[in-house]
């Protein structure tokens, strides 16, 4: 978690559209460093996105009460 987090750190103030390939489970502090970063990246009129969710990851998002299409940015 503290190299995603620094991975966010060092992309911010770019646009940034994050390959979730490998992620095959999402936790409650996972889920709230990608909202909070999808808000950083609104609030500095930057686009953000989550792409390539497995079926495992968007069950997670599920169970955590958002949709699959969460993390899709403004153009998704």
């Amino acid at each position: 978690m503290a190299s995603l987090h620094r991975q966010l750190l060092a992309a911010r103030g770019h646009d940034l559209q994050v390959d979730a390939t490998r992620l095959t489970r999402i936790g409650g502090l996972g889920l709230q460093l990608l909202l909070a970063a999808q808000s950083a990246w609104k609030a500095d009129g930057r686009r953000f996105g989550v792409e390539n969710l497995s079926q495992e990851a968007e069950a997670g998002l599920s169970l955590l009460g958002l949709p699959a299409d969460a993390f899709l940015d403004d153009e998704g």
